[in-house]
């Protein structure tokens, strides 16, 4: 057995956090007017409708998943699943009615096509990561809200966090 890890050596090692924070900056300025803010995990969209948490359009940036990939130089990657939640409702858009199931498309095709840029904007101004892979855009309401006047989306992509350095436990440590 090894000695217990330190807390702030945990969050030290992580860049997972830093991954999330480095996603809102970088999509804040991308659309006018839609607000952007870092969110805990999977969107429950019940909660969202119930408790009135969020302004309409948002982009609600989540770590949804993340995988851990050994490799044999003895260091490890994270490979980051994110998504960026799209919030909407009908509005007025330069004098003209927009209804919210052509604003969220509308939006999650600005997020991925900015995924898929060739520059490094999506690198989030960060070192030692990968390009956005896997982008897609999908719905993920139900008719119950639609019917509310609220419809959501999600753009999905997975990052890949090279060399994040020393592993956790050593090499060969037992757990």
């Amino acid at each position: 057995m090894t000695e217990p890890l330190a807390l702030s050596d945990v969050l030290a090692a992580s860049r997972l956090f830093e991954l999330r924070q480095a996603v809102v900056a970088g999509l804040k300025n991308l659309i006018a007017g839609v607000e952007v803010r870092a969110h805990a995990g999977k969107i429950d969209l019940s909660d969202v409708v119930a408790e009135d948490t969020f302004v309409a359009p948002s982009i609600l940036v989540a770590l949804t998943k993340f995988t851990v990939d050994p490799r044999l130089s003895g260091s490890e990657d994270d490979c980051a699943h994110l998504a960026a939640y799209v919030i909407v409702e009908d509005t007025i858009v330069d004098g003209k009615r927009v209804e919210r199931d052509e604003i969220g498309p509308a939006i999650c095709d600005a997020i991925a096509h900015f995924l898929n840029r060739p520059n490094s904007a999506p690198m989030w101004g960060l070192e030692n990561i990968g390009l956005p892979e896997e982008v897609a855009g999908q719905p993920v309401f139900t008719a119950k809200t639609f019917a509310k006047g609220l419809a959501f989306y999600a753009v999905t992509w997975r990052q890949e966090l090279f060399a994040r350095g020393e592993p956790m436990f050593g090499e060969g440590d037992d757990v």
